[in-house]
């Protein structure tokens, strides 16, 4: 006896019949790549994003402007050059790709 909430799925194997199929699939190294490449870009993009909304906050909340221009003038800019370089790589990989075909 099942609850109320589970179903009964006892009836839909039978002994003895084949075993379900699960298709994969595998991806390709281009394919691979490209993913990378996104989730690279995105995830340098999200803490670029995250750096400047937690500056604006620490303003708004009170903290010393001061302080929050010296934090910012030691993590924005390698910051935002990783992400323009992980931009430029995800952009420019995606272009040449699509120039030669693949």
């Amino acid at each position: 006896m099942t609850a109320a909430n589970e179903e009964d799925f006892t009836g839909e194997l039978v002994p003895g019949s084949p075993a379900p199929v699960v298709e994969t699939r595998i991806r390709s190294i281009p394919e691979r790549r490209e993913s990378t490449r996104g989730i690279l870009a995105v995830g340098m993009a999200i803490v670029f994003a995250l750096i400047a909304l937690g500056s604006g906050i620490a303003v708004w909340t009170g903290t010393d402007v001061d302080k929050v221009k010296g934090l910012l003038d030691v993590l924005l800019p390698p910051v935002v050059a990783l992400t323009g370089t992980a931009m430029g790589f995800y952009f420019g990989g995606e272009r040449s790709e699509r120039a030669s075909g693949e």
